[in-house]
């Protein structure tokens, strides 16, 4: 869905088309100069973002205010201004809620990616691209002589992403893992990136997995790509040379599934798209983790959802209530 400028109709004329043949009068003709004042009036801006929804779906705007609004629980309130039918402007309120949202991510409404970047409140809202999203990942399996050193960790990571944000590296020390995570930048315009091949003493190709993705297509590895939108939209599944194999598994706890999965509200893993094909990824989930709390320590994060676990088998379900009733 490409958003329309001004958030008309393409049937519209622009300012420029009506212009065309237009004799200015009055003030019509004089220009009020203020690119004197720019740079001030544009430091003055705070906590003002664009956002855009990949997706070519209708959907209802009032839904995702109000599925972004849960999904970033703020503690200030959030304003949204709609810019076209997929663009929008959010302004926040406190530097926790920015910090907290703009850090954060990815941020997935319907299965679809949603892009958040800094907005000036000048510049033209049209030609901002918004084509990134950021993303954790784990490059597998690499030596630890790579995952001691920073600069050798973000030469790395940079062959997932444009940009690498953050690489997780202790320098000097062992890492604990058995892989290098790092958040880096994905292209929306690019396929996913399966292997990072490297050559030391021999060439050597290492796996690369995705902490959490929105939905993507197995046939292309594009991010937000739906299977009747990639060629004819008709794929063998034998032709799909991308799949849930690049995503973590997480632990499935008290009959949940695994967080970042992409499996859908059935428990499948495969989206339900339409057509034939495979396409994976969050689906038509809502962008709510199973457990609020993360950790970067993931014995922590374990800890809490055993707890959760502990927590919610002291209760009955309401058919064992029920059953008692009887």
């Amino acid at each position: 869905m490409a958003g329309t400028q001004g958030g008309s109709s393409s049937s519209e004329p622009t300012v420029e088309e009506r212009l065309e043949g237009l004799k200015l009068v009055g003030e019509e003709g004089e220009e009020l100069d203020l690119s004197g004042e720019l740079d001030e009036l544009v430091k003055e801006v705070r906590w003002l973002a664009l956002m855009r929804v990949h997706t070519s779906k209708t959907f209802s705007h009032a839904a995702l205010f109000n599925h972004m609004r849960n999904a970033w629980s703020a503690a200030k309130e959030i304003l949204f201004k709609v810019k076209g039918d997929d663009l929008f402007l959010v302004q926040f309120n406190c530097l926790g809620d920015w910090s907290k949202v703009m850090e954060g991510g990815p941020w997935i409404f319907r299965g679809a990616p949603v892009m958040l970047a800094k907005y000036d409140g000048f510049s033209n809202i049209y030609e901002h691209p918004l084509k990134m999203i950021p993303a954790w990942v784990r490059i597998m399996g690499l030596p630890e002589g790579l995952m001691k050193k920073k600069v050798l960790a973000e030469k790395v990571a940079a062959k997932v992403g444009e940009e690498s944000i953050l690489v997780m590296v202790t320098e000097g020390k062992l890492n604990p893992t058995a892989y290098l995570r790092s958040r880096v930048q994905l292209n929306l315009d690019k396929p996913l990136v399966r292997f990072v091949p490297i050559i030391l003493k021999e060439a050597k190709k290492y796996l690369v997995q995705y902490e959490r993705l929105p939905q993507f297509y197995a046939f292309c590895g594009l991010l937000g790509h739906e299977v009747r939108k990639c060629g004819d939209g008709v794929h063998e599944p034998e032709t799909c040379e991308w799949g849930d194999w690049l995503l973590v598994k997480f632990p499935v706890t008290a009959g949940r599934s695994p967080m970042g999965c992409g499996s859908g509200r059935d428990g499948r893993e495969f989206s339900r798209g339409r057509g034939r094909g495979c396409g994976f990824g969050r689906g038509d989930q809502e962008d709510v983790l199973e457990y609020p709390y993360e950790s970067e320590n993931e014995d922590t994060t374990a800890n809490v959802r055993m707890m959760v676990t502990h927590i919610e088998g002291k209760f009955d379900s309401p058919e064992k209530v029920q059953d008692k009733r009887d």
